[in-house]
């Protein structure tokens, strides 16, 4: 998701300690959609929900220049996050993944959640304000 423009994002605590965070996002006009109609998303907007967070760490810098684009998103591999919350029981081997958004600006959001999903937002106009 590589040139998205950063609409929204948030962190929702659900019943019994369970956290997600949802990450909305609109990919650049000059963009190709290849990689999200792979995924069966139609809309240049979008959003990435992270279902049951066990870790999140955030470096956000408030004073970015402009609107924030999302720069990076990958997997961790070999995250020391992930062992140190397996080692203390908070999941499983297998069972949690590292994620990692770079910002345009420097900024970073990691998470450990055991999913993620990714759903296609039919208009700005659906984002919480």
């Amino acid at each position: 998701m590589h040139d998205a423009e950063l609409i929204l994002l948030a962190v929702t605590r659900h019943a019994r300690e369970d956290v997600s965070l949802s990450v909305s996002a609109k990919l650049h006009n000059d963009e190709p959609m290849d990689e999200l109609f792979k995924l069966g998303i139609k809309t240049r907007s979008f959003r990435l929900r992270f279902e049951n967070t066990r870790q999140l760490v955030s470096n956000i810098l408030v004073v970015a220049d402009g609107k924030e684009t999302i720069d990076d998103w990958r997997i961790v591999g070999d995250s020391e996050w992930v062992s140190r919350l397996i080692a203390v029981g908070f999941g499983q081997s297998g069972e949690l993944t590292h994620y990692r958004i770079g910002f345009a600006s420097g900024s970073s959001v990691d998470v450990v959640a055991e999913g993620v999903s990714i759903e296609e937002v039919p208009s700005e106009s659906s984002y919480p304000v």
